[in-house]
This record gives C-alpha cells, sequence and structure tokens, in this order.
C-alpha cells in the first residue's frame, strides 16, 4: 500500500483553521483592567462591559465590575489611565453588590459609583461601606414585573347596552 494511504499513524492530519484566532491573539497583548480603588466621598464613572473575577493575596477570589470609558477626575488618588484602559471596580462590599444587582446595568450602561464611606445599619446596628450607584439608562433598575408579577391581561371592555337595559331611573 502507498505511503499515506489506508490505516497509517504517520499520517499528517490539518487541524481545520479558526476565523477567531487573530482577535484572539490581540486579546493577549491587551492591558489589564486597571483597579478602581475609590476612598471615602471617590466617585467614578465609566461604561459597564461586564462582570468578572479577581484574586488577591488578601482576599482571594472577588467579583468585579469592568468599565470602560473610565472618568477617574471624581477621584482624590486616581490610577493613571490612558484612553482604551479599562477599569475594574472590586465588589468587595455588599452594599455595592446590592446596588449593582438592583441597578442590574446592561453592557454599555453609562455608570457612576460613589464610596459614601462608613456607616451603621439601623437594622441590624452592624458598621458597612455604604456606596450609591446610577445609570443613564432610562430603563436600568428593577422592573415593575419584578415588583407587582407580570401584567394579566385586562377583561375585554362591556358592549353598549342597549337604552333601557339599565337599573337606574335615569334616562342615559
Amino acid at each position: 500500500m502507498p505511503a499515506g494511504e489506508g490505516n497509517n499513524a504517520m499520517t499528517k492530519v490539518t487541524p481545520p483553521s479558526h476565523q477567531g484566532d487573530d482577535e484572539l491573539r490581540k486579546r493577549l497583548e491587551d492591558n489589564p483592567p486597571k483597579p478602581l480603588i475609590l476612598k471615602d466621598g471617590d466617585i467614578v464613572v465609566g461604561d459597564f462591559v461586564k462582570y468578572d473575577k479577581g484574586m488577591s493575596f488578601d482576599y482571594g477570589e472577588f467579583h468585579t465590575a469592568i468599565l470602560a470609558n473610565v472618568d477617574v477626575s471624581g477621584m482624590k488618588e486616581p490610577p493613571a489611565m490612558e484612553s482604551g484602559d479599562f477599569g475594574s471596580l472590586a465588589l468587595f462590599h455588599e452594599a455595592l453588590k446590592s446596588r449593582f444587582d438592583r441597578l442590574r446595568p446592561k453592557r454599555e450602561d453609562r455608570l457612576a459609583a460613589k464610596r459614601i464611606g462608613m456607616a451603621t445599619s439601623q437594622r441590624s446596628g452592624r458598621n458597612f461601606v455604604n456606596w450609591t450607584l446610577a445609570s443613564a439608562a432610562e430603563d436600568a433598575g428593577v422592573t415593575e414585573d419584578e415588583v407587582f408579577g407580570p401584567r394579566q391581561p385586562r377583561a375585554p371592555a362591556q358592549t353598549q347596552q342597549a337604552p333601557g337595559e339599565f337599573d337606574d331611573p335615569f334616562p342615559f
């Protein structure tokens, strides 16, 4: 049997080409998001990209919100940001996670986050770091369906009744 035919273990197989490989290689050159470490009173603004995970020696694994087109002018000690840099906002504090959960930003929603500072819960009495989060998107936040449940279809309007079919004494 000629070489290359039949059950030859030395036959060379050409793998299929992948269309997205060039884009994937380009991502290796991208800079990782820069940490946005806010102090009390600091504000950061940016376009929501996605949620991600971070890792630190001190805190272990944690969730982050990745922002694009970041404006750090409201920070006392802003990181050096260049055009095209992404920012990473660590979701360490339950208050900030709760704000993101309530607001439910979508990709490219313009957000502003402000670290308010230490506060005491009126309900539990425990201290926590308080945050506020705002979105430029009109549809941000909890939907009416989440609050009130799905809307029930309205009953069809009653048909006109013939004159004199009402029990009241008025002719109209």
